[in-house]
């Protein structure tokens, strides 16, 4: 069946309303097979891998509301504080972030979600968190729910990445205008190389997010209703 249309002739929303009724899809006809055949976990990670992709430059965009996505227009500054159940997360599902002025926003999740995707693989202790996602197992043996770690500033080496003076300067300011960071400065440090630091401490900016199995459905499949909020046809989201 051909992708439902908008009136840009665009098929985003028809693809976030399909990602949406496949995980329900695959609920239903996977009901009878033993959890360890079960992988609504990898599913549902999946789709939410392209509806991030798509929600991500959308949200680059203005006048979303005068496009039929009303839902997606109010979420761009949306703090997770104002509402926390609304996408299926809670502030507990953030296990670090940077000292902000204000509640992390939706904005803020969703690209960071977007950009630990594409990089799966655990973290190591010896070295910088670095971006990229993992599963955390159960003691059964099953995925319990996934951990995802947006650290843009640190090479995939784990090494914070070393730029010239200005650049660092840009860097600096730009994270601070639009995440709401203060306090931040620039000053050469023991190797007598620049670097940022805040309260005379270093300063890397790191997300890191810990969602449970219900929790990634949940958003999934609400990504997917916001981002088919144009169409006519809605999705109806069942419990598990």
């Amino acid at each position: 069946m051909e992708y439902e249309r908008t009136s840009e002739g665009q098929i985003q929303a028809a693809m976030a309303l399909r990602a949406g009724k496949v995980l329900l899809q695959y609920e239903s006809f996977s009901k009878g097979l033993p959890p360890e055949e079960k992988y609504e976990a990898t599913l549902a990670i999946s789709l939410l891998q392209m509806m991030l992709t798509n929600c991500s430059e959308l949200l680059k965009k203005k006048g979303l509301d005068k496009r039929g996505m009303t839902e997606l227009e109010n979420l761009k500054n949306a703090s997770i504080l104002d509402d926390p159940s609304k996408m299926g997360l809670e502030p507990s599902c953030i296990l670090k972030c940077w000292p902000s002025e204000r509640g992390l926003t939706y904005r803020e999740i969703f690209q960071g979600l977007r950009n630990a995707l594409s990089h799966p693989g655990a973290q190591k202790a010896n070295r910088l968190p670095v971006t990229g996602f993992t599963s955390i197992e159960s003691p059964t043996g099953t995925i319990d729910g996934y951990e995802f770690t947006q650290s843009s500033w640190v090479s995939a080496s784990g090494h914070l990445r070393s730029l010239d003076y200005s650049i660092l300067c840009k860097q600096m300011n730009d994270f601070a205008s639009n995440h709401s960071v203060a306090g931040l400065d620039v000053v050469k440090n023991s190797d007598q190389r620049w670097q940022i630091v805040r309260e005379g401490n270093p300063f890397i900016p790191v997300l890191c997010l810990r969602l449970d199995v219900k929790q990634l459905r949940t958003l999934t499949l609400t990504l997917s209703e916001v981002l088919s909020e144009s169409l006519s046809q809605p999705l109806e989201l069942q419990a598990v």
